[in-house]
């Protein structure tokens, strides 16, 4: 049978056990990180890319975490390193490479030793960097209004609606937060099939819509939802082909 490893540099999702104290090490590290791993987290990880999430493995325990992140932008983000330990560095430099998308370089915003290991293990610098802090009025959002679906954190409470592509990313969002003038766009590549099974529905599954990609139809369920959409539907997709009450 496979056995978790134990020594060396390894993805994260291969170690999910560790995810806890993998959080405690980069949430804890020195700052600052050009990404700091509690945001990145909080918009949601994924193993399919969007996050890399590499730790340091010394008997079974992780002592070292980076993380880089590429899902919109046109590079692959370092977020952070927790050690700036030469091979540490080399070795992630390598694997981000080689895990990042085609055509995305890797971008790095780092200062002081680190920036000295990075340029060592093969980046080149291309300009320098000032950043400052945002307060924008009022109280921030307790959470994000749209994430990646994880399965290493737990996610937040409330009235979030789900949206799941059979073997691919997931997501969960806010309806009442996306779509809109200063907010993310609603995430998920659509409802109706285009080859893949679409899901959209609640935590609880009281209500949603299950797109068939064979049968090429689109269910929809819930107490009131097939009543409000009718009209729009029929008109869009034709009569119904099966009712169910």
């Amino acid at each position: 049978m496979d056995l978790e490893p134990r020594e060396g540099v390894h993805n994260l999702y291969g170690v999910p056990d560790q995810a806890e104290r993998a959080w405690k090490i980069a949430v804890g590290s020195p700052a600052p990180h050009a990404v700091p791993y509690a945001e990145m987290i909080a918009d949601g990880a994924s193993d399919e890319g969007a996050a890399l999430i590499q730790v340091q493995l010394e008997d079974g325990l992780v002592t070292a975490v980076a993380w880089a992140h590429c899902d919109a932008q046109p590079f692959t983000i370092v977020g952070g390193l927790t050690s700036d330990d030469a091979a540490f560095a080399r070795a992630r430099t390598a694997r981000w490479r080689h895990d990042s998308r085609p055509g995305r370089p890797l971008l790095a915003e780092v200062g002081g030793p680190l920036r000295a290991r990075l340029l060592e293990a093969g980046f080149t610098e291309a300009t320098t960097v000032r950043s400052y802090h945002c307060h924008p009025p009022g109280a921030p959002e307790p959470t994000r209004p749209a994430q990646f679906l994880d399965c290493l954190h737990d996610g937040p409470p409330g009235e979030f609606v789900y949206w799941l592509d059979w073997q691919h990313d997931g997501y969960r969002y806010d309806p009442r937060r996306t779509d809109a003038p200063g907010r993310p766009p609603r995430p998920g590549k659509g409802t109706h099939p285009d080859g893949d099974y679409y899901l959209r529905l609640a935590h609880d599954l009281r209500r949603g819509t299950f797109g068939h990609p064979w049968e090429q139809t689109l269910t929809v369920w819930g107490r009131a939802l097939p009543t409000a959409i009718a009209g729009d539907l029929t008109e869009l997709l034709g009569e119904p082909v099966r009712r169910r009450n």
